[in-house]
């Protein structure tokens, strides 16, 4: 909390129910980051592995088993 104290002061005034969805909402962002940053990592590394290694077939990066 020494991060973050404005977190602390702003919680402890929460009703729990609120505190609740405002972690639900917290975690469902913290989720959907993790998503799209592997899903933006799959096609860089595709790309320069196609790029630098040349493979045939080259790799898609919507292909799930590349």
């Amino acid at each position: 909390m020494r991060t973050l104290p404005w977190l602390l002061k702003n919680t402890t005034d929460m009703e729990h129910d609120d505190y609740t969805r405002m972690i639900k909402v917290l975690r469902q962002g913290a989720d959907s980051a993790r998503g799209d940053d592997t899903a933006k990592l799959k096609a860089l590394v595709a790309d320069w592995v196609n790029r630098e290694f040349q493979p045939n077939p080259l790799l898609d990066s919507d292909d799930k088993h590349s």
